[in-house]
């Protein structure tokens, strides 16, 4: 079972950050991994659930590539976009660095890179795992996965 956040349930106070580990991914970089911990619950990482309107997917080498309308799903996108930058300000160790909006970036062209090999309905999850950071810069880890079964 996976638990999943809506996006109008984030709660920035729910964030808890781990300790800093050598980043095996990014060379000359760290890590620290996120949990979403509340009353109820704890997530290893942060799971936020959303549906997008007019999506039309593509193979892209291992991924696939879903372009959507930016105007149809602003109010999702501006949540989305919002979470990130929530997360990012929680960063402790940020100060004289560049802060990276992956997740913004892929928003504003207008298409997200998926994990899975299907896309079934215009609904999917965004997994954010940790904070990388290296000398001059941080942002988040993260990944798109569409649901292809009915919730």
């Amino acid at each position: 079972m996976l638990v999943a956040l809506n996006s109008n349930n984030f709660n920035k106070h729910d964030i808890v950050i781990g300790e800093k580990v050598q980043n095996n991914i990014m060379k000359n970089s760290f890590f620290y991994r996120l949990n979403y911990s509340s009353n109820e619950y704890t997530m290893n990482g942060i799971y936020i659930y959303f549906e997008l309107e007019n999506v039309k997917c593509e193979v892209h080498f291992n991924k696939l590539r879903c372009g959507f309308n930016k105007v149809k799903n602003k109010e999702i996108i501006d949540k989305l976009k919002k979470i990130e930058q929530t997360i990012l300000d929680s960063f402790p160790n940020s100060e004289n660095k560049i802060k990276i909006t992956h997740i913004k970036n892929q928003f504003d062209n207008g298409s997200l890179k998926i994990f899975n090999d299907k896309v079934l309905q215009h609904k999917f999850i965004l997994k954010i795992s940790g904070f990388w950071t290296n000398q001059y810069e941080y942002g988040v880890t993260y990944k798109f996965f569409a649901v292809n079964h009915q919730l």
